[in-house]
């Protein structure tokens, strides 16, 4: 695993889950959400495929960017954060404005499927954020345990459709963190 790549994901996890709140959420909540977005990140592409195995970047189909966002889900998050002009205003600093030629999120949304689907998967800040996204329009709070986590991803980001489940996350998870530590050594 690359640990650059991994430390940027768990940094962009932490600064996505402390920005985009009304209220700045307590450190320990802020964390399990940071540590659910990266488990969602290693879990969907082992932090290694932006664009999901077997599609090709000019067809909409398949997942994009670390954490495989699919199209759906991003323009139900994008008609989502239209309704609320506060989380807007902060979702808006995500623009990646070195990847797409826009100020802010209802630019971002008049752009064609195919060009936002590639900037999510050349950003991996807006990838971070849609992924947060996703999970902030679902019920209940983000569990505080990696087997939480596991189930509250499987239920609501890989769903009963995609082929992930709950053991192959906490066996990618823990890879990974060991993985870290030896490096460390």
């Amino acid at each position: 695993m690359d640990r650059m790549l991994y430390k940027k994901v768990f940094e962009l996890s932490k600064i996505v889950s402390e920005t985009i709140w009304k209220k700045k959420p307590t450190l320990e909540y802020a964390h399990n959400v940071a540590a659910l977005l990266v488990g969602t990140a290693i879990a969907e592409s082992s932090l290694r495929y932006r664009r999901q195995k077997g599609f090709a970047t000019n067809t909409l189909y398949g997942a994009w960017g670390l954490w495989q966002c699919e199209i759906g889900s991003i323009t139900t998050s994008l008609n989502f954060i239209r309704k609320d002009s506060a989380l807007l205003e902060r979702c808006n600093q995500y623009i990646p404005k070195n990847v797409i030629q826009c100020r802010s999120m209802n630019e971002f949304q008049a752009f064609p499927d195919i060009v936002k689907m590639n900037a999510i998967m050349k950003d991996d800040g807006l990838a971070c954020l849609f992924s947060r996204l996703h999970y902030l329009r679902q019920p209940g709070a983000v569990p505080d345990t990696l087997a939480g986590q596991a189930e509250y991803w499987k239920k609501y980001y890989n769903t009963i459709c995609g082929k992930g489940t709950v053991e192959r996350y906490i066996e990618a998870v823990n890879a990974a963190i060991e993985e870290i530590k030896n490096e460390k050594k």
